[in-house]
């Protein structure tokens, strides 16, 4: 079996900018003003070699949010089609939510690349492989015990090995 490789968007391929009240979160244009980070050219470049590269994000409902996610992979992510993004509502479990998408058990073949500890322990849990991603904000506690980098080429022969 092949390597599937799920990158998150929020903290990892785009930046993390805390906003100051939940409000600033549901404002038009947040999500879409996201910078990418070193992660976005890595990750098409990834998508090239790789053919099961997705981009797995959660989103608030009812808001502007899926819309603006969606906008901004087109236009910082070309590589990945809309078949290639998947979109969670926040509160469902990432690894369920994947593992109905693709009609299977996870293996630890699935590595999800993320910035949050919480889906990074929920993934592994379900049998697939998590990768912290250190933003420089994250990673102060501790919670994920497994693989962490916070850069590139850590990435990249993690994925690799």
């Amino acid at each position: 079996m092949s390597k599937t490789i799920f990158f998150d968007l929020d903290g990892t391929v785009a930046e993390w900018r805390a906003a100051a009240t939940f409000e600033d979160l549901l404002k038009p244009g947040y999500f879409y003003t996201l910078n990418p980070t070193e992660i976005a050219l890595f990750a098409n470049q990834m998508k090239k070699v790789v053919k099961n590269c997705y981009v797995l994000s959660a989103y608030m409902p009812e808001t502007n949010a899926l819309k603006e996610k969606q906008m901004w992979c087109e236009k910082y992510l070309p590589e990945f089609d809309a078949m290639h993004q998947l979109y969670v509502p926040c509160g469902i479990d990432k690894a369920r939510f994947v593992m109905e998408a693709l009609k299977r058990p996870l293996t630890k073949e699935d590595i999800l690349i993320d910035d949050y500890s919480i889906n990074l322990i929920e993934w592994e849990n379900a049998n697939g492989f998590g990768i912290k991603w250190l933003n420089g904000i994250n990673g102060n506690n501790n919670t994920f015990n497994g693989i962490r980098t916070n850069s590139l080429k850590g990435l990249e022969k993690i994925l690799l090995s």
